[in-house]
């Protein structure tokens, strides 16, 4: 069974955009703090492609993020190897045809279709391994927050005094 020991859970991201929301996997490699994130990029007017950004911000210091859902686990080895099977899933390409008309709804591929494809991709390679009966696998929406929390114990976030009046009694 996956554990926070071993693995790294693997999140399917909602992002606004001008249209509708943008779908994006993001692994949270540092929890709560910074992880990696693999999207496609770019315009639906011409072409989009494949980036993955690490280390990437927690989805909940991005105020463009909507909501987030648990997907499944990764082993903490198979990290690396998340990048390279999302890198083999074709990112939407063009959605106009050559005379500036839209392409009918059965044609339109969007980051959501791209997201859904590499889930099932990993699923079927099995690097990402499915949610456990004391997973969470509902949607939830993000609260932002406006700075990630230290990543240590002996860093403080700023503005926060840190007391030098510990001692022992």
């Amino acid at each position: 069974m996956p554990s926070e020991l071993t693995h790294t859970p693997v999140f399917l991201v909602g992002y606004k955009s001008y249209a509708e929301d943008e779908h994006a996997i993001y692994l949270d490699v540092e929890k709560g703090v910074c992880g990696h994130l693999a999207r496609v990029v770019g315009s639906q007017r011409f072409d989009m492609s494949f980036a993955y950004s690490a280390p990437f911000s927690h989805p909940m210091y991005d105020e463009t993020s909507v909501w987030m859902q648990q997907v499944g686990w990764v082993t903490h080895e198979n990290v690396a190897f998340i990048q390279r099977l999302c890198e083999t899933v074709k990112p939407p390409g063009r959605q106009w045809d050559d005379e500036g008309g839209e392409l009918p709804p059965n044609r339109r591929r969007h980051s959501q279709h791209w997201a859904s494809d590499v889930i099932g991709l990993l699923r079927w390679q099995r690097a990402m391994e499915p949610l456990g009966p004391g997973d969470n696998g509902d949607r939830f929406e993000i609260e932002h927050r406006r700075s990630p929390p230290p990543s240590s114990s002996n860093e403080k976030p700023k503005g926060e005094k840190v007391s030098d009046s510990f001692a022992p009694s």
